[in-house]
């Protein structure tokens, strides 16, 4: 069956900003006065929310402990980023980027785990592209709120409750998207989503571990070294680079045998993309620039108007 043309990237209720306070207020069960507030807050910075009840908490940023773990489980603030992060216009390009490449690569519908999705939008978009979607989050209140939109937007997407639940080889495609550079192993991470991946599968990743930012206080410091690495995050697990955007915002990467070559339809290309690596890469050492730029292509996108019907 073949897939139908690629939707709109910006999905429902993405458009509609009154609907989307409902929803945080709906969640958090937090006065629609406090998720207003906060609501523009991250607006005006992205990260802000986090950032915030982080340095309320006592908890130092960019460092794994228990009590980064509390936070997690705990607290409401990923919701304000996730919903305007999710509005950028850097956010819905790269939306977009991979239904373009799933709809030239597959041509058909593809079996799709979306791993750490936060509010759902990638696996809705997804689904609205005709594709078979997992979805799977740790954050409970995320969960809540991606299957409220699920429901609402009338698609079929299953949500995973557990990671042992992943059986080895049974995706065609595994999208992870600002993920690894918040957990403390990146590579056993990437190792599992490996098990999951059919041969000659795809993994499409996005992780600005050079990202260390007083914004993004949940960012690893210790994950700096990955930054623009492929041979130690992803060859070990016959994962090979085949595609991308330049900025490594996303990459594709095909499950490999050791001894075979990646199916790559635009190798010219793939030599680019792994040249700007080099240029990531940088960021281990000296990230200010890379941080500077990452901050201006994130800006919130302030017009918040519902679409036409």
């Amino acid at each position: 069956m073949p897939l139908p043309q690629v939707p709109d990237p910006l999905v429902q209720p993405l458009g509609d900003e009154q609907t989307l306070l409902s929803l945080l207020a709906r969640i958090t069960g937090e006065p629609a006065a406090t998720v207003e507030t906060r609501f523009r807050e991250e607006q005006r910075l992205l990260g802000a929310t986090v950032a915030e009840e982080i340095r309320q908490r006592g908890i130092t940023p960019h460092v794994w402990t228990d009590r980064l773990v509390e936070f997690y489980a705990q607290t409401h603030s990923f919701l304000y980023e996730s919903l305007v992060w999710n509005h950028t216009l850097l956010k819905n390009q790269v939306r977009k980027w991979i239904a373009d490449f799933l709809y030239a690569d597959f041509g058909r519908p593809a079996k799709i785990l979306v791993f750490g999705d936060g509010l759902g939008f990638e696996s809705l978009y997804f689904a609205q592209a005709g594709h078979e979607v997992t979805y799977f989050e740790v954050s409970a209140d995320c969960v809540q709120f991606a299957r409220s939109n699920f429901q609402s937007a009338g698609v079929q997407v299953q949500i995973l409750q557990r990671l042992d639940q992943l059986e080895s080889e049974s995706f065609d495609v595994v999208v992870c998207l600002d993920v690894l550079e918040h957990v403390p192993d990146p590579p056993a991470v990437v190792a599992q989503l490996a098990a999951a991946l059919c041969p000659g599968g795809r993994m499409i990743v996005h992780a600005p571990f050079y990202f260390v930012d007083r914004v993004v206080s949940t960012h690893l410091r210790s994950n700096m070294t990955y930054s623009g690495d492929l041979s130690r995050l992803y060859t070990p697990h016959g994962l090979r680079l085949i595609d991308g955007r330049l900025f490594w915002d996303p990459i594709v990467l095909e499950k490999v045998a050791a001894d075979s070559r990646p199916n790559c339809k635009r190798p010219w290309h793939r030599l680019v993309v792994r040249a700007f690596g080099l240029l990531l890469a940088v960021g281990r050492f000296w990230a200010l620039p890379h941080i500077w730029t990452a901050k201006a292509m994130s800006r919130s996108n302030r017009n918040w108007q519902p679409k036409p019907t």
